[in-house]
């Protein structure tokens, strides 16, 4: 038989932790002017298209704004659709064009005349759904058989 051990527990030291360092309050920032219209690549080159797109169809239209449906609208191709409400977006951001409402309820689209202007319009969003029930509605309603916009068409290199 083993001895009788006088044996005391192992004393537990506890660890100690690193304080949280707290985050400081900041607030969020967005900069003054993007560079991405500036870009040399495919996207920006169909952004940059579809700007110039828009501001001729703005001056023949006498200044008049453009219904935002008829100018995104591709009635035989649903992608193209969704394609140019994607680059008008960029084109919003960017404050090159505004989308308003007008007297029926559906968005319009107008040129800003001044887009480099500091502070001219405050951010905002505007959530839209669109699927190719609605397209074809909006087709009809405007009587659209051709597509406002044409795409850039990019050389295979």
């Amino acid at each position: 038989m083993l001895p009788f051990i006088d044996v005391a527990p192992k004393e537990h030291i506890p660890k100690q932790r690193a304080q949280r360092k707290p985050k400081s309050q900041v607030e969020e920032k967005r900069p003054k002017k993007s560079d991405k219209l500036e870009r040399k690549d495919e996207g920006a080159a169909s952004v940059s298209h579809m700007l110039k797109q828009i501001r001729q169809i703005y001056r023949e239209g006498g200044s008049h704004p453009i219904p935002y449906f008829k100018l995104i609208c591709n009635p035989d191709h649903f992608m193209d659709t969704v394609q140019n409400a994607l680059q008008v977006s960029f084109l919003v951001k960017e404050n090159y064009i505004a989308v308003e409402n007008g007297d029926d309820g559906l968005p319009l689209v107008r040129v800003v005349a001044n887009p480099k202007a500091p502070g001219q319009a405050e951010p905002a969003q505007a959530i839209c759904s669109i699927d190719v029930a609605y397209c074809n509605k909006m087709a009809q309603h405007y009587n659209i058989s051709q597509p406002m916009l044409k795409k850039l068409h990019v050389p295979d290199s």
